[in-house]
């Protein structure tokens, strides 16, 4: 008995595969009609064409080699869609990751914000070899401005930029500092207290801590950062001014995940203990450390909160100045292990 095309098994899965295909479109397009009937027009075509075929063809006029090479295929496909079909039943659905994006230059960017009472700022970005990452916001002390971080704003940038500063303090000579791996960057956002351009005129505590907020907010929203990994160290009014406006930045939006006070006193007419406890309730909770000297460790040692480490050094310094390479475990070291921990870096 002689054989058509249609018995072969190459023209037997093309239109069962045809078929599927209709019924799959049907199924989805009801209300489409027209195109359903386009679509079994162009299966009668197909199968006309097909049988013309046969009928000038012999049951041995398709190469048997390329038959086994077909029937190898579809057979592969029906495995790929069974297996496909058993794991869209028990697999977890993945969570497609955010592609990288291209990195901003790296020369620091100037950046205008107003606190909430209209207070105008003129604030410096610092961008990341990478996009996005998480952002760290310094806060400088009463006898400085955003100048003292600069140093270690370009460290924590890591783009080849640091090294250039004057001056005999130990912030602003980086060959102490620790090494970053080659690939880690980080974005900084620094800023100046109002009045403090130079250094602090006037004691404005509640004014601080509207720009301590306002800086939160506005590094939350730059462009090449993370706005869901904030970090934000402070040194003296910078210190209380790191952990207030980590918590008054999370009573909007929980993406403040840490803070570092060096000497914090209470100057922004905010309670530390308060602050850090406040933080200590947040899911999960966020990490706050305190460093300080022996005279002025008061404030960080009545605190107990399972979010909460105090380091405190026999040396007699304030703020800033206790980032010294001759300490115990430099500060600079403290800085680069808390910034891995609130991040989540292990």
């Amino acid at each position: 008995m002689t054989s058509t095309v249609f018995d072969r098994p190459f023209f037997k899965y093309k239109i069962q595969k045809l078929l599927k295909l209709r019924s799959e479109y049907f199924l989805s397009n009801k209300d489409e009609m027209k195109g359903y009937r386009r679509s079994s027009i162009l299966i009668l075509l197909l199968c006309s064409l097909l049988l013309a075929f046969s009928t000038t063809c012999n049951g041995e006029a398709i190469a048997t080699e390329a038959e086994q090479e077909l029937e190898a295929e579809a057979s592969a496909e029906e495995n790929e869609e069974e297996e496909a079909g058993v794991a869209e039943e028990v697999a977890e659905p993945e969570v497609a990751g955010v592609p990288g994006l291209e990195p901003l230059p790296p020369r620091p960017q100037k950046v205008e914000f107003k606190a909430s009472d209209g207070h105008q700022h003129t604030g410096r970005y610092f961008p990341a070899a990478v996009n996005p990452v998480p952002v760290i916001v310094l806060m400088h002390w009463a006898p400085g401005d955003q100048d003292d971080w600069v140093e270690i704003a370009y460290w924590l940038q890591n783009r080849g930029l640091g090294g250039k500063s004057e001056g005999g303090d130990p912030w602003l000579d980086p060959t102490w500092f620790p090494l970053l791996e080659e690939e880690e960057s980080y974005a900084v956002f620094t800023f100046t207290f109002r009045g403090c351009d130079g250094g602090c005129k006037d004691f404005l505590p509640d004014g601080w801590a509207l720009d301590a907020k306002a800086a939160m907010d506005v590094a939350s929203q730059l462009e090449g950062v993370d706005p869901h990994q904030i970090v934000v160290i402070g040194a003296s009014i910078g210190a209380d001014g790191a952990v207030d406006g980590c918590s008054l930045h999370n009573t909007q939006a929980t993406t403040c995940v840490g803070a570092l006070s060096l000497s914090p006193g209470n100057y922004l007419d905010m309670r530390f203990d308060e602050m850090v406890n406040n933080l200590g309730k947040e899911d999960p909770p966020k990490p706050v450390w305190c460093i300080t000297s022996e005279r002025e460790s008061e404030i960080c040692e009545e605190i107990i909160e399972e979010n909460y480490k105090v380091f405190i050094y026999d040396e007699p310094y304030h703020g800033m100045e206790l980032i010294q390479p001759e300490l115990t475990e430099p500060t600079m070291m403290l800085i680069y292990k808390f910034i891995h921990f609130a991040i989540g870096v292990k």
